[in-house]
């Protein structure tokens, strides 16, 4: 990799902690040189240059120093402690490598994780075939979906996540803002009935998409970067409808694909056709309410995705 390449990876995940974390994701920059060599002497790894795709955590290739390991190869994972990757941690520990990558150890105090390193790794993107992308992604799911103990768990639930749409009302006193107050209303009173009717609540990935399928060895394809989230079946469909961001962008019929994916998810998975629709338009929407979030700004793909969506129902 370029230097300039590696500065501007660099300078893109500095803007994102920066703008999330503030004068705290500041010190952890400032801190995490010294923070690597820490892992690269305790763990007995070699932290090469990462890899070129960093948005809010540190993620790069390592080489285990002791050659006697099961995995000479595997990636190391850090990040500004948080919810968020503690969530990830434990539904890495439930997938238990089943249909997911592997952890290997991890460190949710200061916020680091060892993984496996799947090989060739190429992204589920790589697939130009959209079917044939979408048969595998609804594969991997049914690999991934397993029961979990609600007692014990502290993953969040899809209804939490869907309180989002309730800061957005606050942010804008009863109104939706920029955001088109018919979809909105729409997705908050779809989200209401669907939670009431749920089926069995599972752990899900929550963002298995294009980007987070990898190409393995031992096993074809495995889903990365699990969010880890409770909710019924149909749910996880929504991250794969809105992605990837450039083949949609380029679609003219939006439509016509995701009826195209619901069919093919439908016939894999046997999940409800209606429910799938309806939660990937909430999906839809409350993806852009999180975007806007956290960064302020109006992604218009996000509503043309749910606008098509919507039509489907």
């Amino acid at each position: 990799m370029e230097r300039f390449d590696y500065l501007n990876i660099m300078q893109y995940l500095e803007k994102n902690i920066i703008s999330l974390y503030g004068a705290s994701g500041k010190q952890w920059l400032k801190d995490l040189p010294r923070f690597l060599k820490q892992r690269e002497k305790e763990l007995h790894i070699k932290i090469h240059r990462p890899f070129d795709s960093l948005t809010y955590n540190y993620v790069a290739p390592v080489t285990l120093v002791d050659a006697s390991k099961a995995y000479q190869e595997a990636v190391f994972k850090c990040g500004v402690p948080n919810v968020e990757l503690n969530s990830e941690v434990e539904a890495l520990k439930y997938f238990a490598g089943n249909g997911c990558i592997k952890l290997l150890k991890c460190n949710t105090r200061d916020g680091w994780l060892l993984l496996e390193r799947l090989v060739p790794g190429e992204k589920l993107l790589s697939i130009k075939d959209d079917d044939l992308a979408t048969k595998i992604a609804a594969q991997v799911m049914l690999k991934l979906w397993r029961t979990v103990d609600k007692k014990v768990t502290t993953l969040p639930t899809v209804a939490k996540w869907l309180q989002a749409f309730d800061r957005l009302y606050q942010q804008f006193n009863g109104e939706t803002g920029p955001f088109p107050k018919n979809l909105v209303d729409r997705a908050v009173k779809l989200a209401k009935e669907l939670l009431q009717s749920s089926g069995e609540q599972i752990l899900l990935h929550g963002d298995l998409q294009h980007y987070n399928i990898l190409s393995a060895t031992h096993d074809s394809w495995l889903a990365i970067d699990p969010k880890g989230v409770i909710g019924e079946r149909e749910f996880e469909i929504g991250a794969l409808m809105k992605n990837p961001a450039p083949l949609l962008s380029a679609t003219s019929n939006l439509k016509d694909l995701f009826l195209r994916r619901i069919d093919i998810v439908v016939a894999i998975t046997n999940l409800d056709r209606q429910r799938v629709i309806a939660w990937s338009f909430i999906m839809a929407m409350l993806s852009a309410g999180w975007f806007f979030e956290g960064s302020g700004k109006y992604d218009e793909l996000l509503i043309r995705c749910a606008e098509n969506l919507v039509e489907l129902l």
